[in-house]
């Protein structure tokens, strides 16, 4: 081979490279991100936001009564969705905190055996009106976040709510 032979071979060779470590970068950087964080911040927000709802003064200018303590009565009352539309109001506030995405929240005693039917459940969001939500509370196009559970009151009887949030996949 002569000299300027080997030269084009090389360069070639050099070129070959270049591209196919710009093929390989340009494979990077066309890749969806994942992040296998969102779920986790997902949750971080929902519970948030259950935290906020039950610290939120369920009647301003009423008195001191937050939501909790207002579930809290109506539960060991028996009556929550007579009780001055507690379930009404709880839907309201949720609803302004989740505007064009499908909820479900479900407030229940913690007993043993675990009751089946919950003391309030909410479904709420777009295209949710008249929706069984026990077995899968969110709509075929949907996936569930993460849900977020606290406790309202440890001492008997007790009283968990869970909140769960459904993301648009579509």
């Amino acid at each position: 081979m002569k000299k300027g032979q080997i030269e084009i071979v090389g360069l070639m060779m050099v070129v070959i490279l270049l591209v196919a470590v710009l093929l390989i970068a340009l494979w990077f950087i066309a890749k969806p991100k994942s992040d296998i964080l969102t779920p986790q911040r997902a949750g971080i927000e929902v519970k948030s936001v259950l935290l906020t709802l039950m610290k939120t003064t369920y009647e301003p200018g009423a008195g001191e009564e937050d939501f909790k303590d207002k579930i809290i009565e109506c539960i060991e009352d028996g009556n929550c969705g007579a009780s001055g539309g507690v379930e009404k109001k709880i839907e309201d506030v949720l609803n302004s905190f989740f505007r064009n995405k499908e909820y479900v929240l479900v407030i229940k005693r913690v007993t043993t055996p675990p009751v089946s039917v919950p003391d309030i459940s909410i479904i709420g969001g777009p295209n949710t009106a008249g929706r069984d939500f026990l077995d899968n509370p969110c709509s075929p196009q949907n996936n569930i976040i993460n849900p977020g559970t606290i406790m309202l009151q440890t001492v008997p009887p007790k009283i968990e709510a869970t909140l769960t949030l459904c993301s648009l996949t579509v």
